[in-house]
């Protein structure tokens, strides 16, 4: 089940990118704030999540209107409303017996904080599930990331050839092998937020990342490295 999950970060991904992965859902959330980005757009979401602090006036009438569920919590609370968004994709997709793949977007533009919040409530979720539970990946208009626990494999789309891929250790050890790059890291081990990982390259259309200890993310960016040279 393709659950998507709309944010509400200060710098979102553009409306263009957001519709084309809502056309992707089984399952559409927006984490309180990313309502605003969805009236935009005229996508009712399935369910809203959050405390309604961040919402405008029209999007909440919009809201009531389309008669989209809410989980309410208050503002005093101990969780994000990313956080509460994952839980409850979570729970439809087991009430439903089907894994949760796991689309993020509009989450990590504007505030760096906010972005390290977003990958830290995603690697909590990682280590507490199974691939067979649920996918996760953080999509914005410049990157695809994924996120790898030990034994999961990512092959990396076809047209992904010259383009940037960075693997980002999100644990103390982290242990993975790269095939189809300019450099092919192979058992190599990486501690939390090692640097080396950044900036490698993907030569080849099978080109893959596994990950075989640890947790990964794993972050293709969608300008060619090329490109980010002459800039």
């Amino acid at each position: 089940m393709r659950v998507v999950i709309v944010a509400g970060s200060p710098e979102p991904s553009s409306p263009r990118f957001v519709e084309k992965l809502c056309n992707t859902a089984d399952y559409l959330i927006a984490a309180d704030s990313g309502a605003n980005m969805l009236f935009k757009l005229d996508r009712v979401p399935d369910l809203l999540c959050g405390d309604e602090d961040s919402l405008n006036a029209e999007t909440l009438v919009w809201l009531d209107e389309n008669n989209v569920a809410v989980e309410k919590v208050s503002w005093y609370k101990d969780d994000t409303d990313l956080g509460l968004a994952l839980k409850m994709g979570m729970k439809h997709a087991a009430e439903q017996n089907r894994r949760a793949n796991f689309t993020v977007t509009c989450a990590s533009g504007g505030r760096v904080d906010h972005m390290l919040g977003v990958f830290g409530v995603l690697a909590q979720l990682a280590r507490t599930t199974t691939e067979q539970q649920c996918t996760l990946h953080l999509q914005e208009d410049d990157f695809l990331c994924r996120l790898l626990r030990p034994g999961e494999r990512w092959v990396l789309p076809l047209d992904a050839s010259g383009h940037v891929l960075s693997a980002i250790s999100l644990d103390t050890k982290t242990i993975l092998t790269e095939q189809g790059m300019l450099w092919c890291p192979t058992h190599s081990e990486f501690g939390v937020l090692d640097d080396r990982g950044v900036s490698n390259q993907v030569q080849d259309k099978d080109a893959s990342i596994v990950c075989e200890q640890g947790l990964v993310a794993a972050i293709l960016l969608r300008q060619k490295a090329e490109a980010m040279k002459q800039q």
